[in-house]
């Protein structure tokens, strides 16, 4: 790199100057817009406000950037309106014809298929970010399955946990409840158990006075009953005795009867 050194915005260059990505500094950024196919190191010495090792380093990095190349200025000093400009091919690119070396006249460039190189180089760039961009993405999306399924499984721990909790929380309260239950039972057992057996001696009481007061009733019903079959025993035989006396009777009058006859 010498003061007869011109340099010339690349493709990637002029993409710079139209997107501003914000990649340069700001001083790479203001040397990169003085850059015009035209001015040499001192020009842009001039213009850039700014000292020419600062900006050697400038030129350097954005030339090893791809944003510029350089080439020897055979014109330098001379008439511009004489360079001749080289008829651009139909398939040259639009970047191409925005290459302003082309109105210098035909140069040698400082380094062979740098152009190309830098086209290249900027593929590679790219496919290296679009892959970082992919990694990191997967590895994004996997970290977040990740810590879904670990959400996932501290809440189930924490539902199966809950559920444990509660369940052993019913079965004591119903294991309460029996046992209070059972004590209310046998507190109300033992507190009927002397009303029971008042009632209960009661009862037999009853009973007692019941079976005494049949056999009393049954005696003074028996007394007239004996009383009438001695009656009608009695009158049995008066009857028996009057009926052989009538026989008897009847028997002797027959027997007369018959003496007299």
């Amino acid at each position: 790199m010498n003061k007869t050194t011109v340099f010339s915005k690349t493709g990637k260059g002029l993409l710079e100057i139209k997107n501003k990505s914000n990649r340069l500094s700001k001083d790479q950024f203001r040397v990169l817009n003085l850059v015009d196919g035209k001015a040499t190191l001192d020009a842009l010495v001039e213009k850039g406000r700014i000292t020419e090792i600062e900006l050697r380093k400038v030129l350097s990095a954005l030339s090893e950037g791809g944003f510029i190349k350089e080439f020897t200025n055979p014109n330098v000093g001379g008439d511009y309106g004489s360079a001749t400009i080289p008829p651009v091919p139909p398939s040259a690119s639009y970047v191409d014809d925005l290459d302003f070396t082309q109105i210098l006249g035909p140069a040698k460039p400082a380094k062979p298929g740098f152009y190309q190189s830098a086209q290249t180089e900027q593929k590679q760039r790219e496919e290296a970010e679009r892959k970082a961009s992919e990694a990191a993405a997967t590895k994004a999306r996997e970290e977040a399955e990740k810590r879904n399924k670990e959400e996932a499984a501290r809440r189930a721990r924490e539902e199966e946990t809950a559920r444990r909790i509660r369940e052993e929380a019913e079965r004591k309260a119903k294991e309460e409840q029996s046992r209070r239950e059972k004590l209310e039972a046998e507190m109300r057992a033992r507190l009927d158990e002397p009303r029971r057996a008042k009632e209960e001696a009661e009862r037999k009481e009853r009973e007692r006075r019941e079976a005494e007061t049949a056999r009393q009733g049954g005696s003074r019903c028996a007394r007239p009953g004996r009383r009438l079959e001695r009656r009608a025993k009695i009158q049995a035989e008066a009857a028996a005795r009057v009926e052989a006396e009538r026989k008897r009777c009847g028997g002797g009058r027959a027997q007369r009867r018959g003496e007299r006859a």
